[in-house]
């Protein structure tokens, strides 16, 4: 993923798109800032989650500016948090993450007998799921 986005700094660069290449300039000191803390290369599931940290900083400083009547900025926010998600692989979320979720119950793999465990071994067997809906779904059916 670093890779990547090295590369498109340089092609935003060659085509004259400052705001995307000082967008991605961001994300990249925050993933060589992970390597460093963690003082060796980070796997792809690593990657992904810091650049999710960067989304949810760009959702949250959105909707902040926002609130606060401040649309330019959460303008600006909005279309960095556009450019970084491409990075990112599609979330499973809503109507297929419950659908996904019925299936494990219905197969056995998951139990619903406590919500820290159902909420693990759902994160285990679903990749990319939205953390939060996640935990939506499993509360709802939990209780």
């Amino acid at each position: 993923m670093l890779d990547n986005i090295k590369q498109d700094i340089k092609r935003s660069l060659l085509t004259g798109d400052r705001f995307r290449a000082e967008t991605l300039k961001l994300v990249q000191a925050s993933l060589q800032n992970a390597k460093i803390s963690k003082m060796e290369d980070l796997s792809t599931s690593e990657e992904v989650a810091v650049v999710q940290k960067e989304i949810k900083k760009r959702k949250e400083a959105a909707e902040m500016f926002s609130r606060a009547g401040s649309i330019d900025k959460a303008e600006k926010e909005l279309k960095e948090l556009e450019i970084i998600e491409e990075f990112v692989p599609k979330q499973t979320s809503g109507i297929e993450l419950e659908k996904l979720i019925d299936s494990l119950i219905s197969s056995g793999k998951l139990h619903l007998n406590s919500f820290p465990e159902a909420m693990r071994l759902s994160l285990e067997l679903i990749e990319n799921a939205d953390r939060a809906q996640l935990a939506g779904i499993l509360k709802q059916k939990i209780t």
